[in-house]
C-alpha cells in the first residue's frame, strides 16, 4: 500500500512539472472516454437492444431539403402532409408509408392536467411496423381517413403505468385529450351581463354551426365596438403567449360551449395551441361561415410551418386595418 501511494505521488508531482503533457493526456482520455461510449450506445442500441419492431434493417426515414441547403446535415425538414400523402400513393420503392409528427398533448382526467409528449401518426402506423399493443389494438387503416372519424389513442406503457395504475379496464374508455380551458384575457368590450342576454337574443344568431355573432350585438358598448374594430381588446391575450397558453399564430381559441359541439374531426384543432392571430382571423374572421372557419383551422393543423406562421403574421396587419369581420 506504501509503494502505490509513493506512485501516486510521484505520477502528481510530474504532471504538476509539465503542464503541457498533462493537458494533453487528459484531452486523450476525455476523447477515448467519450468515443468509446457513444460507440457502445450505438451498439448497444442497434445490435443489443434493437427497437422492438419488425425487419429493423428496412426502416428509412425520408427528409426534404434544398437547393442551398443540400449539403448541410443540420437542415433538414420534415415532410409536409399533402407530400406525403402523394409520396404514399405514388411510390413503388417502399412496401409501405407511415406518418408522424411529434406534439405536445395536454392529458386531462385521472389525475391533475397535465402536458405529455405524444406523436400524432398514421392509421398505418402501427401495422406497418408490425407493432401490436399489449392490451386493446392498435389504429386501424380507415381511421385516419373518414371525415369526422372519433379520434383513437394508444398509451404508452410508462404512461399506463404512471397515470392509470396499470388499469387494464382502460382499454376502451374515453380520455380528455387537448381539452383543457384556461383563462383568455381581453379588454371586456361588452356590458356585464351580456352572457345573461344571450338566450335573449338567439333568433338574432347570423353565424352558423356552434359560434354565436350579431354584426350589431346589441351587448357590445360603444367603446367595445371601437376595441373590436381595430382588434386591440385582443391585446392582453399577449399575457396567454408569455406564459404558454396560447402562440402568436394558431387556431382561435374556443370557448367550452364550442367545444362540447365539436365534431371529431374538428378536434383536431386542439392539437395545437389557440393563436391571438390565424388563418380564421386573416380570412375575414366573424364574416367566414363556420364551415370554412373549421376547415382553415384544420388545413393549420395538418400543414403548419414557419413560413405559413409568418404569412399569416404579415397578412394579420392589414387583416386588422381593412377590419373585415372585426364585430
Amino acid at each position: 500500500m506504501e509503494t502505490l501511494m509513493q506512485d501516486v505521488r510521484y505520477g502528481l508531482r510530474m504532471l504538476l512539472r509539465n503542464p503541457g503533457f498533462t493537458a494533453v493526456a487528459i484531452l486523450s482520455l476525455a476523447l477515448g472516454i467519450g468515443a468509446n461510449t457513444t460507440i457502445f450506445t450505438l451498439v448497444n442500441t442497434v445490435l443489443l437492444n434493437p427497437i422492438p419492431v419488425r425487419d429493423t434493417h428496412t426502416l428509412v426515414s425520408p427528409f426534404t431539403t434544398d437547393e442551398k441547403n443540400k449539403n448541410n446535415q443540420f437542415n433538414l425538414f420534415g415532410i409536409s402532409n399533402p407530400n406525403y400523402k402523394d409520396y404514399r400513393d405514388q411510390s413503388r420503392s417502399f412496401e409501405g408509408m407511415a406518418a408522424y409528427a411529434g406534439a405536445a398533448i395536454n392529458l386531462s382526467g385521472g389525475g391533475e392536467p397535465e402536458q405529455i409528449a405524444g406523436d400524432l401518426v398514421s392509421g398505418n402506423f402501427f401495422s406497418l411496423l408490425g407493432v401490436q399493443p399489449a392490451l386493446g389494438r392498435a389504429f386501424l387503416p380507415e381511421e385516419d381517413q373518414v371525415e369526422g372519424a372519433r379520434p383513437v389513442t394508444v398509451l404508452g406503457d410508462r404512461l399506463w403505468k404512471r397515470r392509470f395504475a396499470s388499469d387494464p379496464s382502460i382499454v376502451g374508455k374515453t380520455i380528455a385529450l387537448n381539452g383543457q380551458g384556461f383563462t383568455v384575457y381581453k379588454f371586456r368590450t361588452m356590458v356585464p351581463d351580456a352572457e345573461q342576454r344571450k338566450s335573449d337574443l338567439a333568433t338574432f344568431n347570423e353565424a352558423t354551426g356552434v359560434l354565436f355573432k350579431i354584426r350589431r350585438d346589441p351587448r357590445v358598448t360603444r367603446v367595445g365596438a371601437c376595441l373590436r374594430r381595430w382588434s386591440l381588446d385582443e391585446l392582453p391575450q399577449l399575457i396567454n403567449v408569455l406564459i404558454g397558453d396560447m402562440s402568436l399564430v394558431g387556431p382561435r381559441p374556443a370557448l367550452p360551449t364550442e367545444v362540447a359541439g365539436y365534431s371529431g374531426h374538428m378536434r383536431r384543432r386542439l392539437v395545437v395551441k389557440p393563436g391571438m392571430t390565424g388563418l380564421w382571423q386573416v380570412s375575414g374572421r366573424s364574416d367566414v361561415s363556420w364551415e370554412e372557419a373549421e376547415r382553415l383551422d384544420v388545413h393549420y393543423v395538418e400543414n403548419w410551418s414557419l413560413a405559413l406562421d409568418l404569412q399569416v403574421l404579415w397578412k394579420t396587419g392589414s387583416a386588422v386595418i381593412r377590419g373585415s369581420g372585426a364585430y
